[in-house]
């Protein structure tokens, strides 16, 4: 919470460099540990997976980072580094990169997206949204 995404990004592969394991072992002990992180209340646990992920070239994961930066969970509160955050997660949406939350929900990155850049506004007409004319909630009945 004290560096921005980029040089985190640099600093995390250096440390993932060093360990020893293949990318595809530490990626797989970094999803373990991320839902061990998680299920435990353990931010510190959480937040490192994550970072791992991220820079084993899973950006779409930095979405939990700007979610523990909004809420000063593991970290302090920094929106200005959560949007950094959040816009990296969503660019790669974009490019193509798999969604790893409701990836069936193909509207949730807008909507992540337009309330990241509310974060960062001082005033309500400096955010820049799109139409939430096309966003659905989903709707589930009972049988």
């Amino acid at each position: 919470s004290l560096t921005g995404r980029k040089e985190v990004v640099v600093q995390t592969g250096t440390k993932v460099l060093s360990t020893g394991m293949s990318p595809a072992q530490l990626s797989h002990t970094a999803n373990i540990c991320l839902g061990v992180g998680y299920r435990t209340d353990n931010a510190d646990v959480a937040l490192a997976s994550t970072l791992i992920l991220v820079a084993l070239g899973q950006p779409a994961y930095g979405e939990l980072l700007g979610h523990h930066l909004v809420n000063g969970f593991g970290t302090l509160q920094r929106n200005d580094l959560a949007l950094q955050w959040y816009t990296s997660a969503n660019d790669a949406l974009a490019s193509g990169q798999p969604a790893v939350f409701a990836p069936a929900q193909t509207e949730r990155p807008d909507l992540i997206q337009a309330a990241a850049l509310q974060l960062g506004a001082t005033e309500p007409e400096e955010v820049v949204t799109k139409s939430t004319a096309a966003f659905s909630l989903p709707v589930f009945t009972a049988q």
